[in-house]
């Protein structure tokens, strides 16, 4: 942390330091400074996806859903090819009991990369809620097919 202090005291608009050290505060319980550090980041870089998801995240963790929304609509505009920002979003929406967009994102992150599971489950979850159980088990078994095996006991439970 004493490193990352020093570069920024002396390279104030130092973004990559500034993002660093905010990991460093949130994994040392300071959710305040590092998230002050991200804004600071940010005003720097506004155009960086990767540190408008990392700050989408902190702000759902704060409750923010608004904010945290924004973010990852900015970073989705700025980098869409980014399979995390769709599930993440995806995820969000699912939370907020809106599964029509939340499916739509889970579909646009499997269109980006087929092979990655997350996406899938998730989807199956939404797909669940909204009664559709024959969806809900089709992303099921691709998931199984994957390589996700724990997801078998779903399979076993509603779509037999």
């Amino acid at each position: 942390l004493k490193l990352f202090d020093q570069a920024i005291e002396e390279y104030p608009n130092y973004s990559a330091a500034l993002h660093e050290r905010s990991g460093i505060k949130t994994l040392l319980g300071d959710r305040d400074g590092a998230m002050n550090d991200l804004n600071k980041a940010i005003e720097i870089e506004p155009n960086n996806a990767i540190f408008l998801g990392e700050r989408a995240n902190m702000r759902d963790g704060f409750g923010n859903v608004k904010g945290a929304l924004s973010d990852w609509n900015k970073s989705i505009k700025i980098y869409p090819k980014n399979v995390l920002s769709y599930q993440n979003r995806g995820s969000m929406y699912q939370r907020l009991g809106n599964h029509d967009r939340a499916i739509s994102d889970f579909n646009k992150a499997i269109k980006l990369d087929p092979k990655f599971i997350g996406p899938y489950l998730l989807r199956a979850e939404s797909f669940l809620e909204i009664n559709n159980k024959e969806a809900a088990c089709k992303d099921w078994n691709k998931s199984f097919e994957l390589g996700y095996l724990q997801v078998k006991k779903n399979i076993n439970r509603y779509c037999k």
